[in-house]
Parts: C-alpha cells; structure tokens; sequence
C-alpha cells in the first residue's frame, strides 16, 4: 500500500514537472473604456485565462472586455484598491498570475519573454520595471521609473495590502513575498495629465489616504504617498509636512526613503527654499552616491538662479554616475540623455549657441525619439536660421517617417508668425491625424485665407473636433459673422471659451476671473494672426477689470510680442498697484536706464531685488547701475555680497556681456 502511495506521488510529480504553468491575467476597471483593449491585447496571446473585476463602470468597459474573451465578476467600489484586487485573485484559476492595470501594457518586446519565468520554483513573485509617462504627451521627457510586483504564484498566500498604494504581501508568513527582478518593461499612462485630471485621480487618492491615516497615523509608507499627492496637487506646505514625518521615522528602507527625499527637495525648490533643498541634496547624495537624480535636482536649482556654469558641473556629474538601475523610484534619463539635454540648455542660456546646438544634435542623433531636444534645437534654428538652411538640416537629421516630426517644425513656425513655411510642413504629412487640420487652419487664419481655414477646421475629427468648433467659431467672430457664430458656438462644450465667446458677440458679460485664462490665450492668438480689431475689441470689454497681476501678465505678452510702449505702460500701473513680480520692475528699471533715468532705475531694480534675493539677475542689474553711476564702493558691496552666495559668479563677466547685447 504505501510502496502504491509512493508510486502516485511520483507520477503526480512527474506530470506536474510535464505540465506547464498556467497563467490569468486579473485587472480591475471602473470607466476604462479608452484603455481596456490595449491593456488586455498586449498579453492575450500567452495567458491562459483574462479576470476583470469590475467596480461600477458606467461606460462600455465590461462590453470590451467580454468582447476580447474576459471574465468579468461586477463588485461594488468599497473605497479600498486591495479588496477589489484580491476579488481578482480568489476568482484567478490559473497557477500564476499576472496582474495589471488597465492603463498598463506591457512593451512589446518583452511579451515572449514572461512565460519562461513560470518554471522558477524558487520565488514567489517578480518585480518589473515601470515606465510611468507624464506630462501632456507619451513621450520620455517626463517618464519617471520604479519596480513593482506585477507576476506572482496564485499560492493563496500572497495578497494585497493597503486600500490605496496597494502592496503584495505574503500575508500567511507575513513577510515580503521572496522574489526576482525581471527584465520586464511595463508601459503606464496613468500619470499623463489629461487622464489625471479626467479622473481627478490628485484629490481622490488625498482624500482616501488621508482616511486611512486617520486610523494608521504611524504608517510611513502612507505619509510618503500622501505627501506625493499633496506635491502634485501643488500644495507643497502639507507636502513637507508629511514628507519630513516619514523622513525621520524611515531607516533601513532605501527605497522609501530615496522617493521621500526627491519629494521633499522638490517641494522646497518649488517654495524657491533652497537653502533648505540643497542641503538635504547633499544628504541624500552622500548616503545614494549610486542615484544621479539628487544631483540632477541641484542642477535645476542651479538653472532656477540662473547660475548655468555650475548647473552644467552637477549635470556632467549626473552623467559619470550613470543611470540608477535599484528598486526606487526615479526619473529617467537623469545619469544620460536627460542630463545631457540640460547642459546643451545651460549653453544655450550662457549664449553659447554654437555649443548648445552641437550638443543637442548629438542628443537628437542618438536619441531621436526625445521629443524636447527636437523642439529645443529646432526652436533655435527656426528664430536664428533662414527657413532653408533648417530644412537643409531638418532632410539630413530627422526621421520622415514620423508625422510629428514635421508637425513640431510646423507649430514653431506658426508661434513666429511664418505661416506659409508652416503650411509646407503640413502638407507633407500624409496621414490623417487628429489636430493636423486644425494646424492648417490656423496657419491660413495667419494668411487671412478664413474660407480655406473653415474648411480645415470642419474637415477635424475625433479629439481635435472640440478645438476645431473653437477656431471655426472664432473665424465667423472675426468675419463679423455672428448669427453664425452664435450656431457654432453651441456645438461647444459648457465652458471659459464659450462664455469669452459670447462675451465678445454680446449676448452677456462673463466675469474676468471665470474666463481670465481663456481672455489671454485669446489675446495672445490674436496677436499672432495679427487681427488687432478683435484683439482691441476683447481688451475693452476686461481691461477695466484688471488688477495688478492682469496688468503683469498683459504687459509680459505685449514685451514677448515686441510693443514696448504698451508694455512699459501696463508694468507701471502693476507697479503702482504693488505688484509681487520681480520681473515687472527689472523690465522697467532696464528701461529708464536706456533712456539715462538711472536714479529712476535704480529704484526699480531695488523693488526686484526685494522681491527675489536668489534671482542673480537682480544682483546685476544694481550692479551695472552703480558702475553707470560711478558708485564703485556700492558695486564692490554688491559684488561681493553675491560671491558669499554663489562664488563661482563673477558680476564684473556678466555685466560686460550684457553690456554687449545692450
């Protein structure tokens, strides 16, 4: 009998060694529609069954899922991410599982690569690496990295913990699950801006941690999270205060305590606190020598008191560290691409154009996808370069096979006003991409040709329909078309553009602080197609409502466009008012120096210098003052009261180079 037993046992061994591993994909949705499919096609084809919890959508995501071979199981939202997924989990049926959001996909050249990862009967679980997009665009520009736990055994073991910034945990031997790092890219689009503000993902998750620190007020994890949230919600005060309680309580977890010195010297940097960042930056370097980021994020402070020669060594230093390859999260790029893109900035800000372009160009040639280091050099080219020595260079250098490519060139050209040179740029695309229409009919709006611009506008699709409902309503405004107008303009959404809109055809008078944004974006695109009617038609209606930061932000947009006059006029009545913009008075003073007023700009320069003690450029403008003046004592005194911040700055160097370009 037991000789029989021994023998089952091991012919049940044999045929679970024969036997492959089974895999479930398990996602959770609520409104993923724009999402699902991508998610579920990327892996389909090697798992073995496809789980979706679903918590209330209201859209068609259960219908897309079913549709592409899911099981989905309908449970009701509890306020808890950790519940919803180990629903997943109690319904998964295979020996694995792959779990993912449904705004995830992994790349594509790492599919054929998970399968194998089955047969490793020595850990529990896998961690992959995560490329989580930011910004307004897929791109890497502003895509940060980290790890997490995406492939684990459906042992009954492991779970997740927390109900939000969910961990998977053994939770039988109540420990980390025993894992590997897998060479596994996950693609995540969930921090693009469009879909956090879509989903209002900010306040929600600062809503639901708070909660829960309300009844776990020691766990530091969730005090790094919320003071995450706080910092993207812009609210860099609570942000501190949550980073810094987990600061001191963190020890021996690197992980953790990296991401909670990033956020904290972020946040102070944003409050311009850098005495207090740059101090916690030498901290975190001298104990993470192996994590360019703490070096990348002096490099930015550096450029945010615009002293670039020293920005460039901390960025250099970025480089000979490298890129960080642990288990924290950081941005990517900073120890290669990235750093290298910020010391071609740093060139360009020194007016060393002739080493900035070399240097973005080897940056373009080598990574051809950065979209920034495209825009940036060819943001120099187009304002310094005939129009057919940057195509020379555009024909040599950039991918054709890229739509984007020629609708950047074009946009440039758009924002200096070249619209014909634009238009050839468009109409080489031929693809039909959502917003390509509307390009073109800005660029005949410039050309005054609004015929050929409506019918682009109403050739739009998809996304860009809304814009182009915009621009066409605009056209018949500036057509003194109204009634028409006034047709159109219920094609658009409830919102600032359509009451600026009505505003302007005179059916009601918004107020300027609901519509203020749309009123100077409108401004603004009223002076790049030069149409000065409507520009002074709008401006009538609201000037009488400005306060002193409407008189500031009117009079940088007249100082961009080249109207000096009206631009001194409106930062002297922002001054009157007591404006905070140290800009304004640095802009005035430089003016009554060149009209000799030097008492008078000197005055002016005093007000910057007040206003912003860390701006270099303050420091500068007082200083050429006093030498015009021939104050040479109160010049030494500024001099030298600069070297004691910032020793590597000569002012005598840049007062002599800005007297050049004076």
């Amino acid at each position: 009998m037991n000789e029989n037993t021994d023998i089952k046992k091991q012919l049940a061994l044999l045929n679970s060694e024969l036997k492959p591993s089974t895999l479930s994909l398990c996602i959770i949705t609520k409104d993923e529609e724009k999402n699902i499919s991508r998610c579920i096609n990327s892996v389909k084809d090697i798992v073995d069954e496809i789980v979706v919890v679903d918590t209330g959508s209201k859209d068609r995501t259960a219908e897309i899922a079913e549709s592409l071979g899911a099981r989905v199981i309908h449970e009701k939202w509890q306020d808890d991410f950790s519940k919803a997924r180990n629903t997943a989990i109690e319904h998964a049926k295979s020996d694995w599982i792959l779990f993912m959001d449904a705004d995830e996909e992994v790349k594509k050249e790492d599919v054929a690569k998970i399968l194998p990862l089955l047969n490793d009967d020595t850990i529990e679980a896998y961690t992959f690496k995560f490329v989580n997009y930011g910004g307004s665009n897929v791109s890497d520009d502003f895509a940060q990295i980290h790890y997490n736990f995406k492939l684990f055994r459906n042992n009954g073991k492991l779970k997740y913990v927390y109900p939000i910034h969910e961990n998977l945990k053994n939770v039988a031997d109540d420990r980390e699950p025993i894992y590997k790092k897998a060479d596994i890219t996950i693609l995540h689009y969930g921090y693009l801006s469009e879909i956090r503000i879509e989903k209002n993902k900010t306040q929600r998750y600062i809503k639901m941690i708070s909660d829960y620190l309300l009844e776990h007020p020691n766990d530091m994890f969730q005090h790094v999270n919320l003071g995450v949230e706080y910092f993207n919600a812009g609210e860099y005060r609570k942000a501190i205060k949550h980073l810094m309680i987990a600061q001191k309580a963190l020890n021996n977890t690197p992980p953790l305590m990296i991401r909670t010195l990033m956020y904290l010297i972020s946040a102070h940097s944003a409050l311009k606190e850098y005495e207090q960042a740059l101090s916690l930056i030498n901290y975190a370097a001298a104990r993470y020598p192996q994590v360019p980021d703490f070096r990348f994020l002096e490099g930015n402070i550096y450029i945010e008191q615009k002293r670039y020669q020293k920005a460039v060594e901390m960025f250099t230093e970025c480089l000979s560290i490298g890129e960080y390859n642990g288990m924290a999260n950081t941005t990517a790029g900073t120890g290669s691409y990235k750093a290298r893109y910020m010391i071609a900035f740093c060139y360009e800000k020194l007016g060393q154009l002739h080493d900035a372009v070399q240097e973005y160009t080897k940056l373009l040639i080598a990574k051809p996808g950065y979209g920034q280091v495209f825009r940036k050099l060819f943001e120099i080219f187009v304002k310094n370069e005939t129009p057919e020595t940057v195509r020379e260079f555009f024909d040599k250098y950039v991918e054709k096979a890229n739509p984007a490519n020629f609708a950047i060139l074009a946009q440039l050209y758009l924002d200096i006003g070249e619209f014909d040179t634009a238009l050839q740029y468009l109409e080489e695309i031929n693809v039909d991409i959502g917003g390509l229409n509307n390009l073109k009919g800005i660029a005949y709006m410039g050309l005054k040709k609004y015929d050929d611009a409506l019918k682009c506008f109403e050739a739009e699709f998809g996304k860009s329909r809304n814009m182009s409902v915009y621009y066409t309503s605009l056209c018949y405004i500036i057509l003194k078309n109204l009634d028409r107008a006034k047709d159109i303009l219920w094609e658009l959404e409830d919102s600032a553009d359509k009451k600026l809109f009505l505003s302007l055809i005179g059916d009601m008078r918004a107020k300027l602080d609901d519509i203020r944004e749309s009123f100077f974006q409108l401004l603004s695109f009223l002076l790049k197609i030069n149409e000065f009617e409507l520009f002074n038609n709008a401006l009538n209606i609201y000037n009488i409502d400005f306060g002193r930061d409407d008189y500031a932000r009117y009079g940088k947009m007249m100082q961009d466009y080249g109207f000096e006059e009206p631009a001194v006029q409106s930062y002297i009545i922002a001054a009157e008012r007591n404006c905070q913009n140290a800009e304004v008075y640095r802009y005035l003073a430089q003016k009554a120096m060149e009209k000799g007023m030097n008492d008078d700009a000197l005055v002016m320069a005093s007000n910057a210098l007040n206003l912003d003690k860390t701006d270099i450029d303050n420091y500068m403008l007082i200083y050429r003052l006093y030498t015009i003046m021939n104050k040479n004592d109160e010049a030494e005194l500024i001099d030298k009261i600069v070297k004691e911040m910032y020793p590597e700055i000569n002012l005598g160097e840049l007062a002599a180079i800005a007297h050049k370009g004076f």
